[in-house]
């Protein structure tokens, strides 16, 4: 269930909803995640301030196989055109500035949307042609709202963050009263657990679990140990979350073959013993991109592994 503070930014009067596409070459065309987004207004003029958005990864840029899917939202709070102005001007691209950007912990696949019932347009049978080449979608507020609950689902700290974002806002941060941009709380953890996960085609690397309840972006050097790995997606491997603690705690490693390695120690308990055998030796699935860092996983087996 959505905060109410929320449902009460989306139901202001003339509010609009859309679904927009990133780019996949950010640098060419100026995108910032979460801060701002540029299109032609001369060929999609109907986003204006106070609308918001969904951001989808199209299947040609996206890092799971065949698949797009959405991974965030966030609010248009200002419009300028490529020189800076906030004048309305057609013939030059538009630069939308987002305000209470906020990042899925777990992107919704296409897959997952397979029985979603749009209200904006029916679907048919195939997703072919069912958005808009050109990047920009106007969806329904319903669509939007249904959205944000499969995208969120498993966020337990939302509700928590999107206040504190809200409260933050009314605060004066700059001399000429301007909204001053904040960075989105738990962004740079998102980022690194939703990337990773994707690189892993959301599935574990070892049991090949693929349920999204169940999987975690797992650091090989924890997070306080290494802060310049700390968002490297090399840095990180999609595990169950069993396998995950049974990582974390020394239980298991990952050698430099890539092969699953058991402490003995497991024989203390015999039903974890027996479950964490059955990948003795097992090689574990690697992403086309980002595969573990060998250091890192020698890091790991010489500080973390349990040895007898």
């Amino acid at each position: 269930m959505l905060p109410g503070s929320l449902l009460a930014e989306i139901d202001k009067p003339n509010t609009k909803f859309f679904i927009f596409d990133s780019k996949s070459d950010h640098q060419v065309y100026g995108d910032i995640d979460f801060q701002e987004y540029h299109w032609d207004k001369s060929k999609f003029n109907k986003v204006k301030v106070g609308d918001f958005f969904i951001y989808r990864r199209p299947q040609k840029a996206s890092e799971v196989r065949n698949q797009f899917y959405l991974y965030g939202f966030g609010k248009i709070v200002e419009i300028k055109d490529s020189a800076g102005s906030s004048e309305k001007i057609r013939s030059k691209p538009a630069i939308g500035i987002i305000d209470l950007g906020y990042r899925f912990v777990d992107p919704i696949l296409q897959s997952d949307l397979e029985f979603f019932e749009w209200k904006f347009k029916q679907r048919g049978s195939t997703w072919e042609h069912f958005f808009q080449q050109y990047g920009m979608n106007e969806i329904t507020s319903t669509d939007f709202i249904n959205l944000l609950n499969i995208g969120l689902k498993s966020d337990e700290s939302f509700c928590t963050d999107f206040q504190l974002d809200l409260d933050d806002r009314n605060k004066d941060y700059s001399a000429d009263n301007k909204i001053a941009l904040r960075k989105i709380r738990g962004n740079e953890h998102r980022k690194f657990a939703q990337q990773v996960k994707l690189n892993y085609q959301r599935t574990c690397a070892i049991s090949g679990i693929r349920v999204s309840d169940f999987l975690v972006a797992s650091h090989i050097i924890p997070w306080s140990k290494d802060e310049n790995n700390r968002k490297n997606p090399a840095n990180g491997i999609c595990l169950s979350t069993l396998l995950d603690k049974a990582f974390d705690k020394g239980y298991l490693t990952i050698n430099s073959d890539y092969e699953v390695v058991v402490s003995n120690r497991t024989s203390v308990d015999h039903a974890l013993f027996e479950y964490l055998k059955q990948y003795e030796g097992k090689k574990i699935q690697l992403p086309k991109n980002s595969k573990p860092d060998l250091s890192f996983l020698a890091w790991h087996e010489s500080n973390v592994f349990l040895t007898a």
